[in-house]
């Protein structure tokens, strides 16, 4: 009769559900330790201190200042129209200086092109509120121009030249110089101004009307002038046109620079989600 030879089993270690949630627990402890780490570590080397509007593209600056000067052209053509459009595009350019103040100044380069760009348009709102004022105070005589011409004729005073009604043909000059700002246009206002100047010398009482015609229409000659000159600066200055550039090209690099650092942690966090499965496979296999 063959002998028979019994194999004692391997006792099969089963692995209780008491340790497999100790493990479980360890295990998702180590895991929240290490995102908390990623999580300070972004915080110190991958963040910038926050800033207002902080995601604003720099082109936008280029393009708020182009839009400005087209404003600034439009209301010169048209000097009856809203100055709401030109007074909003003024807010957001401060807006965006204030982001440009905010920029890191890594590089001397850097600093120095936000520097003249600073000046610059610290000096164009400058003028922007004078070309408002300008264009106020100008609307205001263009529209008192007919009621005191009406008024000097109501009122009786004359005056011809060449047997033309001098009063007349000067509004008509300076509604023409409004229009066209020629040189000659210019010339013919400035020979009423001194003709009105010389009707007020000769009096023996200055007449308040003409007073206030001659005002009016001083006003309408410096103001023109003064927004012309304004309008055609902002549209011939290109000074600051490297600086864009080179504040554009920093703040693009600085995006892309900050893209690359979230693409790797996001891959830190992966890899520490990969890290947790892996010991709890490992575990389990050694525990069964």
């Amino acid at each position: 009769m063959p002998k028979i030879v019994l194999i004692p089993r391997q006792p099969v270690r089963i692995l209780s559900m008491k340790g497999f949630r100790i493990i479980i627990f360890i295990l998702s402890v180590v895991l929240l330790t290490i995102s908390s780490g990623l999580l300070f570590y972004k915080n110190i080397f991958l963040l910038d201190p926050p800033t207002k509007n902080q995601k604003v593209n720099f082109e936008e600056l280029r393009y708020t200042d182009l839009q400005i000067n087209a404003s600034a052209a439009l209301l010169r053509m048209n000097l009856n129209s809203e100055t709401n459009q030109l007074a909003a595009q003024m807010n957001r350019l401060n807006e965006l200086l204030n982001i440009v103040t905010d920029v890191n100044k890594s590089t001397p380069e850097l600093s120095s092109s936000i520097g003249k760009i600073q000046k610059y348009f610290d000096k164009k709102l400058i003028e922007l509120n004078k070309l408002q004022m300008g264009l106020n105070e100008l609307n205001k005589a263009v529209n008192a121009l007919n009621p005191i011409y009406n008024e000097l004729v109501q009122n009786k005073i004359k005056f011809s030249v060449d047997n033309k009604d001098f009063y007349r043909e000067s509004l008509n000059d300076a509604l023409l110089f409004i229009s066209i700002s020629s040189p000659l246009n210019e010339d013919r206002l400035v020979q009423d101004k001194k003709v009105l100047g010389q009707i007020l010398n000769f009096a023996t009482s200055p007449n308040p009307i003409i007073q206030r015609y001659s005002g009016y229409l001083d006003i309408i000659l410096k103001r023109t002038k003064e927004i012309n000159h304004i309008v055609e600066g902002f549209n011939l200055d290109t000074s600051i046109n490297k600086e864009l550039i080179i504040v554009g090209k920093y703040y693009q690099e600085s995006i892309e620079a900050k893209a690359r650092d979230a693409e790797i942690y996001l891959s830190m966090i992966y890899g520490a989600i990969v890290l947790y499965l892996l010991n709890i496979i490992f575990i389990l296999k050694k525990m069964t």
